[in-house]
């Protein structure tokens, strides 16, 4: 995962560049600086915009009662798109402009938690703990039975070895 990201860092800024001097040969230097420009004040317009909705629907469903992540995650990923827009570059321009959309932003979002969810795995989310007459324990860890046996000691039992590294 750092490689990964440490590539982003040192590829996305060359091929941001590539795609800038490809489009500024294609059409012309003053349409790219234009583009430029009005992204960049796009995504500060959708930064002071969302920042505002944002805490003003999460205090709405904080006051009904109700946990506000969606509305968070949506506000998260909006903010994500006015990043993309303040940068300079074509690339993140249209990935932040797509973003604005909803549709979009759910795709975006089902893909992103579909990632997450294959990559990483939430263990210890329910555990039984079983004892049977004979003192037996069985604890079941997320549909995995974990068994063994012990043996309760006072403290005058307990000593540690005579050589202890």
């Amino acid at each position: 995962m750092l490689r990964l990201i440490a590539a982003i860092v040192v590829f996305y800024p060359l091929v941001e560049l590539a795609a800038l001097l490809y489009l500024g040969r294609a059409t012309s230097v003053t349409l790219v600086l234009l583009i430029v420009v009005l992204t960049g004040l796009l995504g500060i317009a959708v930064m002071r915009w969302q920042s505002y909705s944002m805490v003003t629907k999460a205090r709405q469903q904080m006051a009904k009662g109700e946990v506000p992540s969606v509305k968070l995650l949506d506000g998260f990923m909006l903010f994500v798109a006015a990043v993309l827009l303040i940068l300079p570059g074509v690339i993140g321009d249209l990935i932040g402009f797509s973003m604005l959309f909803p549709p979009v932003r759910r795709f975006y979002l089902a893909a992103i938690t579909w990632y997450l969810k294959t990559r990483f795995r939430m263990a210890g989310t329910s555990t039984i703990v079983t004892t049977d007459s004979t003192g037996h324990r069985t604890v079941v860890v997320d549909s995995q039975v974990v068994e063994g046996s012990a043996q309760a000691i006072d403290e005058k039992q307990r000593h540690l070895p005579d050589s202890v590294p």
